[in-house]
């Protein structure tokens, strides 16, 4: 008790391990590697907590298949934009060429009536 009143902690969610400042990730299955890891050898207890951590490691995220379909499916949607504005575009610019024309046709004619 002494030690840890004189080894002030850095921070309120600080851990030492074996007097050790362990800096790492705070996440349970992290901290419970670092301190099993302390021991010169492990206390039965470290490996039974161990193995309800061994479902929720790495290889739960996106697969490579998964990647290539969002890859694609992202593609996709990105083409279907740019068609969907070319298109839009094309429109508004033979509205406005139009509306144009037909206010020119009419000046011009506008200028033989009498």
């Amino acid at each position: 008790l002494q030690e840890q009143l004189e080894r002030v902690a850095w921070s309120p969610l600080a851990l030492r391990v074996n007097g050790w400042r362990y800096s790492g990730p705070l996440d349970p299955e992290t901290v419970l590697k670092a301190v099993c890891s302390g021991y010169a050898q492990q206390p039965k207890e470290c490996a039974e907590l161990l193995e309800g951590f061994a479902g929720s490691g790495p290889g739960l995220g996106l697969s490579f298949g998964g990647l290539l379909c969002a890859i694609v499916f992202m593609t996709f949607v990105l083409f279907a934009t740019f068609v969907w504005y070319k298109r839009h575009v094309t429109s508004s610019v033979r509205n406005v060429l139009r509306e144009e024309v037909m206010l020119e046709v009419q000046s011009q004619m506008a200028d033989y009536v009498p």
